[in-house]
């Protein structure tokens, strides 16, 4: 029997996919040669915590001896501006179709939780303005703990089972909290992963729209 799901925002909630990846790119607009630099540090580390995916750029631009290690003194500016360049797009993107509807049939039957890589000071903002905070239990955002952490408390604080538990998301750090506690996960295939063509992952959709209908079957 299922009783709680969490749920990744980005890309799963949210209709963000295309905004966050393309945002590292103005960042180091004023180092010649950036953008080319830039495709393999984000293809590997793009879906890390945005801290970590820049100074992951920045040590590929002293490796490059485009920049000096002193570059990375910066990393926390350039992680404030990166926050700047999003915020407004996230405020505008809008959820996807049928979010709310989908929330309202679940609350009353799973404690809603929402796990994301991204500052939690943002997510309640953005929670806030999508008025998303009455449906759910609990929010985690990225920092010192990984997502596998986090579902970790949830399931500590909430005494739930692995069992009892769906994760619905779209990256490979939600599907590796699911695998590493043992949840039933529900992939969301879009532009921005391989899942795909992954065929490990068993309950998958092209449509966000699908999840209620997903997650209603794996609980029957």
């Amino acid at each position: 029997m299922i009783k709680a799901i969490i749920f990744d925002f980005d890309g799963v909630l949210l209709n963000s996919i295309g905004i966050k990846m393309p945002a590292y790119y103005p960042l180091f607009e004023n180092i010649p040669g950036s953008i080319d630099v830039m495709k393999e540090p984000l293809d590997v580390h793009g879906k890390q915590h945005r801290t970590e995916v820049i100074r992951q750029c920045i040590l590929t631009f002293i490796e490059k001896g485009l920049v000096s290690e002193s570059e990375l003194d910066k990393l926390d500016d350039y992680t404030v501006r990166y926050g700047e360049l999003v915020k407004k797009k996230l405020f505008t993107c809008g959820l996807f179709d049928g979010v709310i509807e989908m929330l309202e049939n679940l609350k009353d039957r799973f404690l809603l939780f929402i796990v994301t890589s991204g500052p939690v000071k943002e997510l309640e903002e953005e929670l806030d303005h999508y008025d998303l905070k009455k449906y759910f239990k609990a929010f985690y955002g990225g920092g010192l703990l990984s997502k596998t952490d986090n579902a970790l408390k949830i399931l500590k604080g909430n005494g739930l089972s692995s069992e009892e538990v769906i994760f619905v998301g779209d990256g490979d750090t939600d599907l590796k909290a699911a695998r590493d506690l043992n949840f039933k996960f529900i992939g969301i295939i879009n532009k921005e992963n391989d899942f795909e063509n992954d065929d490990s992952i068993k309950i998958k959709t092209k449509n966000n729209s699908e999840i209620f209908e997903l997650i209603n079957k794996l609980d029957s």
